[in-house]
């Protein structure tokens, strides 16, 4: 598995806007591989400096949240992922990234412990009037590593 060189100046920016306490908003067409490069990112950041990026969260709509965990498991990520919806309520909170829906997220209120959070397609916070959206702004300032991902409509 390997990265292709655009992808590489992705995972390598975000990797930079992180250090420096910058978000990160990654946005491209479809298919062209933004839940690889975070994939890579959370990976390199495990490696380089495990407590100051972890706990993670990655909230996705329901329809791409399994593609998360094959994403992560394909690419060996080496902490531990747990993900938390519908009938896994119960599912490992201390996990190193635990990966939600919005909706999960927001009506379970699981404890804001999280050092990094990741917002795939996330349009769905452009409007700053809905529950999900006032709920991540109050969580906005308490995690210090975001990054949003979003598809261009092409």
């Amino acid at each position: 598995m390997h990265l292709y060189d655009y992808q590489i100046k992705g995972v390598e920016w975000m990797e930079n806007n992180i250090k420096n306490n910058k978000g990160c908003l990654l946005s491209d067409e479809m298919g062209l591989g933004k839940t690889i490069q975070c994939v890579a990112l959370l990976k390199k950041l495990y490696k380089d400096n495990y407590h100051q990026y972890f706990p993670c969260v990655i909230l996705t709509p329901g329809s791409v949240m399994y593609n998360w965990l094959k994403e992560l498991e394909k690419w060996k990520f080496k902490g531990s992922i747990s993900v938390y919806h519908r009938s896994y309520l119960n599912s490992n909170l201390d996990a190193d990234i635990i990966i939600s829906t919005y909706n999960t997220f927001y009506n379970k209120n699981p404890e804001s412990k999280w050092k990094t959070m990741i917002l795939d397609e996330a349009t769905i916070i452009k409007n700053s009037n809905t529950n999900i959206s006032r709920r991540l702004l109050y969580l906005a300032p308490l995690i210090k590593n975001r990054i949003c991902i979003s598809a261009m409509p092409s």
